[in-house]
């Protein structure tokens, strides 16, 4: 199995878990990084290593998807999970790439490597959305909230609206829509949906 040291000599932020999701190690240095430029402290390394990954994965939708993933590449000789997908922040526009891998021993598959790669990253004005401490803080105060949905790869948005098409990026819907005052549901749109698979 892949140790603290293996995964700080990889590119990018990178992790890995066992067939379950349990974290078992962070390559701390990018790991870090990323939390805390992310204003998140509580999701560094020496407090995820040892929580269960599906814990931090918001939308029953997402979660499915990503363990029907990690189950069909823990079965397939050479199957891995390759793809893009946003993570933004309220100030940041960031895409990124995540391969998932499996980790095997004597051909038996005893974890995931988790690895996600910045390819581009940019700065905007700010969007609220993408606040999500201060969208749960609200939602804890107001649970008449009207919520919207969010694909977690794409992080388009599903609009109600009839002047807007159906999955809209945040930008767009963030202009027509006052987003300050909603509660964040997670899903998967059907263009996402369609690619998260392995490969």
């Amino acid at each position: 199995m892949l140790k603290e040291s293996d995964l700080e000599a990889l590119e990018g932020v990178t992790f890995i878990t066992d067939l379950i999701g349990e974290i078992l190690a962070v390559g701390p240095t990018q790991w870090n990084a990323f939390a805390l430029e992310n204003n998140a402290p509580e999701l560094t390394g020496q407090w995820v290593v040892g929580q269960n990954l599906f814990n931090f994965i918001s939308g029953p939708n997402v979660r499915l998807q990503l363990k029907r993933s990690m189950q069909e590449i823990s079965s397939g000789s050479d199957l891995r999970l390759v793809m893009q997908f946003r993570c933004d922040s309220p100030r940041h526009r960031r895409l990124m790439r995540q391969a998932i891998s499996p980790i095997r021993s004597s051909g038996q598959c005893e974890g995931f490597l988790f690895q996600s790669v910045e390819l581009r990253s940019e700065e905007r004005p700010p969007i609220d959305l993408f606040d999500f401490s201060e969208r749960e803080r609200v939602a804890s105060y107001d649970s008449q909230l009207p919520i919207v949905t969010m694909c977690s790869w794409c992080q388009r948005v599903q609009s109600q609206s009839q002047s807007l098409e159906n999955w809209v990026n945040a930008e767009s819907y963030s202009a027509a829509e006052d987003c300050s005052n909603v509660r964040i549901a997670h899903n998967i749109c059907e263009s996402c949906y369609a690619v998260a698979r392995p490969r």
